[in-house]
């Protein structure tokens, strides 16, 4: 860090300091280059480190906040009805009629009837009700299964028993996680399947809504917004006694409990499928998604901020030489201990502007580098 004696302190030193500091920072982004290189190239046993890096969104870090400092909305679009416990097809078939007597805008039905399973009444229950809709749209699930990383697509599908003598609309419900398995933050509109494009669920529940077809011709990933919400869900022993929750609305029903049907978000909680579902219609509806700076705009802002973290770094090493007559001020203008704190203070600043960025104008800046490399130069 440069030092301010008085004999120096002038605006010329100071102006050498902030070409010093530029180099500085030219080093600290190729060290951050090389550290990352060797972490996504260890071997084997080394492949956490790895996995943590590619599986870190500074997304992440907002949703938390919100969740944790705000007060989660109610959704006045969608409501959970859980089935979790119930097995019983007659039964099933008994509350999905239920639901649809309440009139509700859109049904997703987020339960893959697989095969007959010798219950032949209960699968001739659920035939009958999906043959009648009794005027309510419902999107019925099915899975995309084996892919195909040549073709790019999925080899095969898994739909429910009745789908080819009924004539329904369906979507699929694969959750997909980042390139690890790790934390759901997107989810597709379509996919390719045996040769054909495929639909997902939410994309043909919003579509529904919207009475708009348009929506299901993008073929980008969609990002979820997990702000703070609070989907009202009532159990299927509970529907008649809240028309309010059912009539108007999207109405998802699936399995909340489901352990197998559990996935990371960026909430810091594993979350079921539908629930997931349900913060991707909501996305989908009110065009929650956000632009994410990446490639050389990303690197130039991010040498920007570091340079000047590295300036605000000689400005108060500048302040503090003025008192000479103050040992221990004199002693912090060439302290780590202060390099440390001012990075600190830095980070922070930065964390909370890209927040308010991030909230009022969904543009989302990775400061994941730029806090690096300010670290890297508290020690520089």
């Amino acid at each position: 860090m440069p030092q301010f004696p008085s004999s120096v302190n002038n605006q010329f030193s100071r102006r050498t300091a902030y070409v010093q500091m530029m180099v500085v920072t030219i080093i600290v982004g190729f060290l951050m280059l090389i550290f990352c290189s060797i972490a996504m190239s260890l071997v084997s046993e080394f492949n956490p480190m790895a996995r943590s890096l590619s599986n870190f969104s500074v997304t992440d870090v907002f949703y938390q906040i919100d969740s944790s400092s705000e007060k989660a909305d109610t959704s006045e679009l969608v409501t959970l009805v859980d089935m979790t416990e119930v097995y019983d097809r007659q039964e099933l078939a008994t509350i999905i009629d239920e639901i649809r007597l309440l009139n509700p805008t859109v049904l997703g039905i987020d339960i893959v009837f697989e095969g007959l399973r010798g219950d032949s009444i209960g699968s001739l229950r659920v035939k009958e009700t999906a043959a009648n809709d009794k005027g309510v749209p419902t999107i019925w699930a099915y899975k995309l299964e084996d892919w195909n990383n040549t073709l790019n697509q999925y080899d095969s599908t898994s739909h429910s028993f009745f789908c080819d003598s009924v004539s329904v609309i369906e979507g699929y419900t694969n959750v997909q996680g980042d390139e690890n398995g790790g934390t759901v933050r997107t989810f597709s509109i379509q996919r390719r399947a045996k040769g054909q494009t495929r639909y997902s669920l939410p994309a043909r529940i919003a579509s529904e809504f919207l009475g708009n077809a348009t929506l299901m011709n993008s073929s980008k990933e969609w990002n979820i917004g997990f702000s703070a919400t609070h989907f009202p869900t009532i159990e299927y022993w509970e529907i008649a006694e809240h028309p309010e929750l059912i009539r108007g609305r999207i109405v998802l029903l699936g399995a909340i409990s489901d352990g197998t049907d559990m996935h990371f978000t960026p909430l810091m909680k594993r979350m079921a499928g539908v629930e997931i579902m349900a913060y991707t219609i909501q996305s989908l509806l009110i065009h929650h998604d956000f632009y994410e700076i990446k490639g050389w705009p990303l690197w130039i802002i991010t040498f920007i901020l570091i340079w000047l973290a590295a300036i605000f770094h000689v400005e108060i090493a500048h302040f503090l030489s003025h008192f000479e007559n103050n040992p221990f001020l004199y002693y912090m203008s060439t302290s780590y201990f202060t390099r440390s704190i001012v990075s600190l203070l830095y980070s922070i600043f930065l964390a909370g502007i890209s927040y308010i960025i991030f909230k009022r104008f969904n543009i989302i800046f990775n400061i994941g580098w730029t806090i690096m490399g300010v670290m890297l130069i508290a020690s520089g």
